[in-house]
């Protein structure tokens, strides 16, 4: 299969919308070609992949009720067949293990939930753009910059080992305050905070970082996490991951790998899937 172009090499992103409600479908799409991207629209799972056989795709957004099967299976073929393009998932459904499934899976990269309030897409369509264009774009040299916040010394402690010889540069912090002041201070390439800190929730830090550093990927990590915590982290936070303690080495260097591809360890297999999620 001949490699997609970049973003920067075409005048826009290219969105395909795929949802059997026309009306929602038409709001969708709106709200992408507002920022300048071409949009195509299906209603079903096969309209779709038609589509995107004959259309280069940089951004596919699927509700996750279309007729005859979920969003999940055209999300899982595009993620097989083209893993360049950019994955959302659009669902009402609320339940957590279908959310956290839809993540940790890597089948979808975002999440938005129904109802589409004026705030909520919007902060959806940004993220699945601005990852469409980070795709191509060349890093800063040096290593990835990962930012691993939690009160619990021994977890820091864990993966500065697991990912000890990998092209990661690990950045501990005990509390939002110290993680804001790192993350103003420069680039963060992935964030990962614990659900409950100190001074406040692990939520609150990811929202701010999606607000104000929205090229920095987010997960939360917790003990114990309920429906609530999990619809907060992926409405609010924007979460690609949604991981469950407690973490082995292997699971933090496959977070690590799985969402900064320049840091996966040539010698494993991609995995997606594989860190832990609650029983």
């Amino acid at each position: 299969m001949p490699e997609l172009p970049s973003i920067g090499e075409t005048s826009c992103a290219s969105v395909l919308v795929v949802d059997d409600d026309a009306a929602l479908r038409a709001v969708m799409a709106r709200h992408f070609s507002l920022r300048g991207a071409g949009v195509w629209t299906a209603g079903t799972v096969g309209e779709a992949i038609d589509t995107m056989q004959r259309q280069r795709i940089d951004v596919l957004v699927a509700d996750y009720r279309l007729p005859g099967t979920d969003g999940l299976v055209l999300l899982d073929i595009a993620r097989q067949r083209w893993p360049e393009v950019t994955r959302g998932l659009v669902t009402g459904e609320h339940a957590s293990d279908i959310l956290i499934e839809a993540l940790n899976t890597d089948r979808a990269q975002v999440l938005a939930l129904k109802p589409l309030t004026p705030e909520r897409f919007p902060m959806f369509a940004d993220d699945l753009l601005a990852m469409a264009r980070n795709r191509d774009a060349p890093h800063a040299p040096g290593p990835a910059h990962v930012l691993w916040v939690d009160d619990e010394p021994a977890m820091v402690a864990i993966g500065r080992r697991a990912l000890a010889g990998h092209d990661v540069q690990m950045t501990g912090a005990s509390t939002l305050a110290e993680a804001r002041r790192i993350l103003s201070c420069g680039p963060v390439d992935v964030l990962v905070a614990d659900a409950v800190l100190p001074d406040g929730y692990g939520i609150h830090l990811l929202e701010r970082a999606r607000s104000r550093h929205g090229s920095v990927v987010r997960a939360i990590c917790s003990g114990r996490l309920d429906d609530d915590a999990v619809l907060m982290a992926t409405d609010r936070g924007g979460v690609q991951r949604i991981l469950h303690k407690p973490l082995e080495p292997n699971d933090i260097r496959r977070l690590v790998g799985s969402l900064v591809p320049r840091c996966a360890d040539p010698a494993a297999p991609h995995q997606p899937g594989s860190a832990r999620m609650p029983s």
